[in-house]
């Protein structure tokens, strides 16, 4: 299934996502480096129009649909490309060995040749690709600067564009200058020249990365037979192919088609790294590409049966395009399960139409956890995919998940959620802006959290860490999932070949209501995973996030390893670790306890609050900034696109946090202890401490159980209780009230009798919302000493003031112990386990002393 359509007799080659296609159909480029050539007649590049036809007929035998040419051809070349069914990727050459950014009459020059190219040809149907550049020098791009020669290259990529939209533009990059990623072109052009498959396979793992969500191509590469010999060139290039293919790469160009080679005004005789020899006569590589090419090979050994499951819940407008996607996949062995999750609309009619999809109803809306667990339940596969209602897979999805299941001992495998086509501009701003669904990587390879919308799991690894956890309704399950997995040293993997079409939000109301979820989702990860979070609320990621917005902040400055004198041979980028600063601005906690203090403490003094303005000032700015320099491209950006990107760069991180404290408060709900409990707790506990209790256990339940039963107690009272999450020095925790949180520790002593005591102790911790209140009546103080100064009746009402309040913390306090521990009490009872006294405690431990 593809982003777009197109009619049946236009044989264009567009971007598909990480690959190609030509009529709605995979095209994967198969290419060879043609010239320059000697013409005796005419100093082109080009042989003879005879020569040149019988070359394309023994071209087209080896099975090749693509030509990579240095020169700009002529028309007879072009049109006789086209009668042999050959695509045609052109490099307009010029001066780049030279500092082009300083001669204006050049980048002039430059430009105007161009668009006279690219009119002279008229779209022509051979035309697949411009290549506006290749190997620029790397100390050369040192010496006039990263961002300019990328914004340079970029100008010439969106004049491409505008002179012919469907032609493909790329700049054929090499590893001394892979920090230089423009993001107008079409597709990533590498030329690599690495003769140990094992460095290939991991340097294409990391370009993979840098491409992103548009086609990797390896521009170049090839083996010199002088110095290598023949037969050494044939299995190189049967390997490299190999690993191109294991690596999703959508195309290669074998360097070259023949040994003659004509550069620089002369023949080239010391290098011979053509698949045929100067008269054409072929080498044993020939041979090898067309056996490769004729045999359509497959990366996979093995076909697993998939199981790919849907939750969906009122997702009837994109399931159908869904549902057709996964019909027409390209793997043999695979069954698709979707599971309605208490749907009003009419997904159970779309999902029941489809007779190759098994449908699971589960009658109520229980959850995406749940609607997961339950596809977990029956599905009957070795592997288990997950993709979503408004997700559209490519053809060779899991084609790549099993392939990287076959490759590494990985327990889970993601890949990557590329925008479709058709979405709007709205949809492209918010695909820019953080929050959304992207993958976390450790490594060029392994991840720390792959997205809901794409991931797939061993069946037994999902067995082994127990599924989904239902109290993560709308989102967070992916995130829980993957941290339970790598608590387990099991390892996430990435396939950038396994992708899949997913639908941004398209407006901003939308967008705002998934962060809202997502910010929920991340108050309940907070409780459970601690040390995942800082104290603002926010994830805190060791890998790094990799998604189309830009890695840095704007104004963190990357840094390039550019090797001794700007002559490294691999010039790899290096980003620094992801700013909070943009998420703490913005957040409705830090402007809670800065922006509104200072408010309330200006009517006092008038300074303060032109502190606060300043501090919303420069948060807007911050904003600002980010969405500035957010890399939309010129085909999805309008005129107000900018502008939407700020909006959304403050609005992403608001709403998240306002979700956060809108958990928070949800779950201040205590319940209330009956009347039989609290009698129970003044008879049997009077005058004794109210935040500590010693038990007598005779019975062999330990302190698990004992917590368990208190859980679940308390749920039906109103109490949500969290467990120990194994980081923590606390064994459950509770939300008391507005003002406090309770933390229970326990802990069991040993007696010679058989028995043990156990000591349960409560601690309450100031909420957030108490810091505030806190931060606020300082705020309030402040304001007033202002306006009434420190003299008198004004100073009585401020020690009153606080006097009352320190009160009003203390009464509130102790009641909240009380309720705490009756429900201590009655759980212990629940389970046999007598209360002790202070004085029967001692007691206990006097007779284990004698």
């Amino acid at each position: 299934m593809h982003a777009f359509s197109h009619t049946k007799t236009d044989h264009t080659v567009r971007v598909d996502g990480k690959f190609f296609c030509q009529a709605d159909h995979y095209w994967p480029l198969r290419g060879l480096a043609y010239g320059p050539l000697v013409n005796r007649k005419t100093p082109t590049g080009f042989a003879p129009e005879a020569q040149t036809r019988a070359d394309f007929e023994q071209i087209r035998d080896a099975g090749v649909n693509t030509l990579r040419v240095y020169e700009v051809p002529p028309m007879w070349f072009m049109d006789l490309a086209e009668e042999k069914a050959l695509k045609l990727w052109i490099d307009i050459p010029w001066n780049q060995q030279h500092l082009f950014l300083e001669n204006a009459t050049e980048q002039r020059l430059l430009r105007k040749r161009m668009a006279l190219t690219l009119q002279a040809f008229k779209a022509h149907p051979a035309l697949m690709a411009i290549c506006i550049g290749n190997e620029i020098p790397s100390e050369l791009i040192r010496w006039q600067g990263v961002k300019k020669v990328t914004c340079f290259l970029d100008e010439l990529a969106d004049q491409v564009h505008q002179i012919h939209p469907q032609v493909l533009c790329t700049y054929g990059n090499y590893p001394p200058t892979e920090y230089l990623q423009p993001k107008e072109i079409d597709f990533v052009t590498f030329n690599i020249y690495l003769h140990d498959p094992a460095c290939l396979d991991r340097y294409l793992a990391r370009l993979q990365l840098i491409a992103n969500g548009k086609p990797l191509v390896v521009g170049e590469f090839g083996m010199d037979t002088l110095s290598e010999g023949k037969e050494a060139q044939a299995t190189y290039l049967k390997d490299q192919l190999r690993v191109m293919d294991q690596n999703a790469c959508a195309g290669s160009v074998v360097f070259s088609f023949t040994d003659e080679w004509y550069k620089d005004g002369r023949i080239v005789s010391d290098w011979a790294f053509g698949v045929t020899h100067a008269d054409r006569t072929p080498k044993p590589s020939f041979e090898a590409l067309r056996s490769h090419y004729d045999s359509e090979q497959s990366v996979l050994t093995n076909v697993p049966l998939v199981s790919v499951i849907v939750a969906a819940h009122n997702g009837g407008k994109t399931l159908t395009a869904c549902l057709k996607s996964l019909e027409t996949l390209d793997y043999p062995n695979y069954e698709v399960l979707v599971i309605n999750d208490g749907s009003t609309d009419d997904t159970l009619a779309i999902a029941a139409s489809f007779s190759s999809v098994t449908c699971i109803d589960l009658g109520s809306n229980r959850g995406l956890s749940a609607a997961r667990n339950a596809g977990i339940k029956a599905a009957k596969g070795a592997i288990v995919a997950f993709t979503d209602a408004d997700c559209q897979a490519d053809a060779r999805w899991l084609h790549y998940l099993v392939a990287s299941f076959e490759k590494h001992d990985w327990s889970a495998v993601g890949g990557p959620n590329l925008l479709p086509r058709g979405d709007g501009p709205v949809a492209a701003a918010v695909m820019m802006t953080p929050g959304g669904p992207s993958h976390v990587m450790l490594s060029d390879q392994i991840a720390e959290h792959i997205p809901g919308c794409n991931m797939a799991f061993r069946s037994e690894a999902l067995k082994k860490v127990g599924g989904f956890d239902p109290q993560f309704r709308v989102a967070g399950d992916d995130v829980d999932l993957c941290w339970r997995l790598l608590k387990r040293s099991m390892v996430i993997g990435f396939a950038p070949g396994a992708f899949v079409w997913h639908h941004r939000r398209p407006t901003i109301a939308a967008f705002v209501g998934q962060q809202l979820g997502y910010g929920r989702a991340e108050s309940l990860l907070c409780r459970k995973f601690p040390s995942m979070f800082n104290m603002q609320g926010d994830h805190v990621w060791r890998g790094r996030i990799y998604d189309t917005r830009p890695q840095e902040h704007a104004l963190h400055i990357p840094k390039v390893y550019h090797g001794l004198y700007g002559m490294g041979a691999f010039q790899p980028l290096y980003g620094l670790p992801p700013s909070r600063l943009s998420a703490l601005l913005t957040s409705v906690d830090y402007h809670l306890q800065t922006t509104l203090p200072l408010l309330i403490a200006g009517t006092g003094f008038p300074w303060l609050a032109g502190l606060a303005c300043i501090n919303l000032v420069i948060t807007i700015l911050v904003a600002g900034a980010n969405g500035f320099h957010a890399p939309i491209t010129s085909k999805r950006r309008r005129w107000w696109s900018r502008g939407l990107l700020m909006g959304l760069y403050l609005l992403q991180p608001f709403s998240r946090s306002f979700a956060r404290l809108e958990q928070w408060m949800c779950m201040r709900g205590t319940g209330n202890p009956s009347k039989g409990r609290l009698e129970a707790l003044s008879r049997t506990y009077a005058g004794d401490r109210l935040d500590k209790a010693v038990f007598w256990n005779i019975k062999d339940t330990g302190r698990p159980a004992f917590f368990a039963l208190l859980k679940s107690r308390l749920a039906k009272a109103g109490w949500h209780v969290s467990l120990n999450n194994a980081w923590a020095t606390y064994d459950a925790w509770m939300p008391g009230g507005w003002c406090f949180d309770l933390q229970i520790h326990s802990v069991e002593e040993f007696f010679k009798d058989p028995g043990r005591c156990v000591s349960l102790r409560t601690q309450p911790v100031p909420t957030f919302m108490a810091h505030t209140a806190w931060l606020g009546l300082l705020g309030l103080t402040i304001g007033l000493c202002g306006i009434m100064g420190l003299t008198g009746w004004y100073l009585a009402i401020l020690v009153i003031l606080w006097a009352t309040s320190w009160f009003a913390y203390r009464q509130l306090r102790q009641k909240l112990l009380a309720k705490c521990l009756a429900e201590l009490i009655e759980t212990a009872e629940t389970l046999d386990w007598s209360l002790l006294t202070t004085e029967d405690n001692m007691a206990k431990k006097d007779e284990e002393g004698a």
